[in-house]
């Protein structure tokens, strides 16, 4: 894979699409929402480490082979493969939801860091849950992730000046 056709997997992707239609100079989404994103194919964050003995679903030597398996001899700190080195100057709201047990913490919390500037951005992190705890289907805490995301997405529908769609 050629890293200028890179993207990355999941969250990353949403990023990803948000800086190429910036760059592009196409519309933006009215927001844009993340969860436990992957977007350091490097996996520099300190989280990397630290959250390893608590991540019950990534190991680091798990994301060091996806990685090189998908980045196919690409330069990981490449933003069109790890956009987290990218500018995030000029990106839509910002939702960004992850588990405090995840190894991909750092991820989350060095994108809110880098976006807090000049975009508004939530991050909103579920003490000790795993990586995409919102699959725990019905669980207090899916249920209020998915009712954040709903929330989040309508606000920034509104302040833009969309009109919620109804079905009668």
């Amino acid at each position: 894979m050629s890293s200028s056709r890179a993207t990355p997997p999941g969250g990353g992707l949403v990023l990803s699409l948000l800086h190429r239609l910036r760059d592009h100079g196409d519309k933006l989404p009215a927001a844009g929402v993340l969860i436990s994103p992957l977007l350091d194919l490097t996996g520099s964050g300190a989280s990397f480490q630290e959250r390893a003995d608590q991540d019950p679903i990534f190991s680091p030597d798990l994301i060091r082979g996806v990685a090189e398996t998908y980045l196919g001899g690409a330069d990981p700190r490449d933003p069109a493969a790890s956009p987290l080195f990218a500018s995030q100057a000029c990106l839509p709201p910002l939702l960004i939801q992850t588990g405090g047990a995840e190894i991909l913490l750092s991820d989350s919390e060095r994108l809110a860091a880098a976006t807090a500037a000049g975009t508004d951005v939530v991050l909103d992190v579920a003490d000790e849950l795993p990586h995409v705890y919102h699959g725990a289907v019905d669980t207090p805490e899916s249920i209020a992730a998915v009712r954040q995301i709903a929330e989040f997405v309508h606000r920034a529908d509104e302040h833009r000046g969309g009109r919620p769609s109804s079905t009668a």
